[in-house]
Formats: structure tokens, C-alpha cells, sequence
């Protein structure tokens, strides 16, 4: 993982298995100035939608539930279905999850 932050008083740039407590601190503290470069990590870009959304979802420290409700109301089955890849994620699914995430929609496609 690769994560960037760039103001006009400081550049942080971190690469690495960054523990999760350091990205949200980093988030909170930067907020939209945090940019995650995860997809060119090599061992991410193996990773299928339904492992990145997961992926995403365990990392922002949300559960099935909560990520539904984000996303308007889906049952935590249908998430749990799409993390197990048995259920698709759908394109407009796909750009929630970009947005929630502050992450590109191609990651769950």
C-alpha cells in the first residue's frame, strides 16, 4: 500500500503493511488530502472485487451491517454475499463503494 498526503504545510509519503490505526489517524487528521495508491500494491491487484471490497470494508473498520446502511439499506446478507463472491457487485454499488472508500470504483469491478 502506498498512501499520500500532500498540503501546503506538509508531504507525507508512506509505503508499506501500514497498521490500520496509522491510516485512521491519518484520515482523520487529512481527511480528502489522504490518497490510497492500494492498486498498485502487486498482491492487491490480484485481489478480486469481492476480496477488495472486504478488503476495504475490514481496513475502515466497518462491519456488514454498517457498510449496508452507507450504501442505502442493503441487507448485511447481500454484503456478506458480495465479499463471498456469490452475489456481483453492480456498477452503481461499485461507484458507493469508490466513494465511501475514497478509493477508485475499479477496484470492485
Amino acid at each position: 500500500m502506498h498512501i499520500y498526503i500532500k498540503t501546503k504545510e506538509v508531504e507525507i509519503s508512506a509505503k508499506g503493511n501500514l497498521p490500520n490505526r496509522i491510516i485512521q489517524a491519518l484520515r482523520k487528521e487529512f481527511g480528502q488530502n489522504l490518497i490510497y495508491k492500494t492498486i498498485e500494491d502487486k498482491k492487491f491487484k490480484k485481489m478480486k472485487p469481492s476480496q477488495a471490497l472486504k478488503h476495504f470494508r475490514q481496513l475502515n473498520q466497518m462491519s456488514q451491517a454498517e457498510l449496508g446502511e452507507k450504501l442505502g439499506d442493503i441487507p448485511k446478507q447481500h454484503i456478506s454475499n458480495m465479499e463471498n463472491g456469490t452475489r456481483a457487485i453492480s456498477i452503481p454499488i461499485a461507484k458507493k463503494l469508490g466513494k465511501i472508500f475514497k478509493v477508485p470504483t475499479e477496484n470492485f469491478l
